[in-house]
C-alpha cells in the first residue's frame, strides 16, 4: 500500500507516525508513539486501525502494535536520511530509558 498516494489530508502524519515506528526494534507501545511525535491521540488510532487493516501493522495487545512484514519496515526506515535515522534512535533510547530504566532489556537496547 502506497499511502502517498492515498486521497488523504493525513498522509504527511500517516507517514511520520509508520516512520517512528519502524524506528523500534520490534514491538512497540502506541504511548511511545504518541510521546515522540505529539500526533493527537484520535488520529493516531485511526491510523494504527487502517495500518492493521491494510497489513502493514499488527495488533498484538491493547496498546502494543508490531510491522508484519520486515521489509516493508525496512523501507519505511529508508525514507529518512541517516542522520535523522540517528536522531530518531536517540529519541527512542531516550524515551525508553526514562520509562523502563530498571528493566534489563531495556539496558542492553540503550
Amino acid at each position: 500500500m502506497n499511502l502517498a498516494s492515498r486521497p488523504n489530508s493525513n498522509s504527511i502524519e500517516e507517514n511520520r507516525l509508520l516512520v517512528v515506528a519502524a524506528f523500534f526494534d520490534d514491538e512497540f507501545s502506541i504511548d511511545w508513539i504518541l510521546e515522540l511525535t505529539h500526533i493527537k491521540a484520535s488520529l493516531v488510532l485511526k491510523c494504527f486501525e487502517d495500518f492493521c487493516q491494510s497489513g502493514i501493522l499488527k495488533k498484538l495487545e491493547i496498546d502494543r502494535y508490531r510491522f508484519r512484514n520486515l521489509a516493508k519496515k525496512k523501507n519505511v526506515q529508508d525514507t529518512i536520511s541517516p542522520n535523522d535515522g540517528v536522531d530518531l534512535h536517540r529519541r527512542i533510547a531516550d524515551l525508553l530509558w526514562k520509562e523502563r530504566s530498571d528493566d534489563p532489556e531495556i539496558l542492553r537496547l540503550v
